[in-house]
């Protein structure tokens, strides 16, 4: 029989971030954080809302890479990858948005 594969260095740190976080995985916001942003104001709360979803969006990469790489279904495992990669091009237009936001 063959070896189990292992996950690689990146994704045994994704499941020990997420072991260790409040929320129970990286990037997930907090209900102080999203009552925070209901008060802010429009302009703040815009940019408020892009550093949160960068925040989501980078914790989930690892999270797709772990199920692209070892999910059991193919359907499963091309999901993932389409995840990695949308969610990806969704980080650069973000990073942009606020880039335009914050000057």
């Amino acid at each position: 029989l063959l070896a189990p594969k292992l996950p690689s260095e990146e994704l045994q740190q994704y499941l020990l971030d997420c072991r260790d976080s409040e929320l129970g995985m990286p990037g997930l916001v907090k209900n102080s954080e999203l009552e925070e942003l209901r008060k802010m104001d429009r302009d703040a709360r815009d940019a408020r809302f892009l550093e949160l979803m960068l925040r989501h969006h980078e914790g989930g990469i690892p999270m797709a890479k772990f199920a692209a790489e070892f999910a059991r279904l193919p359907v499963v495992r091309n999901l993932a990858q389409r995840m990695i990669i949308e969610q990806t091009k969704e980080l650069m237009m973000m990073r942009r948005a606020l880039n335009a936001i914050t000057k």
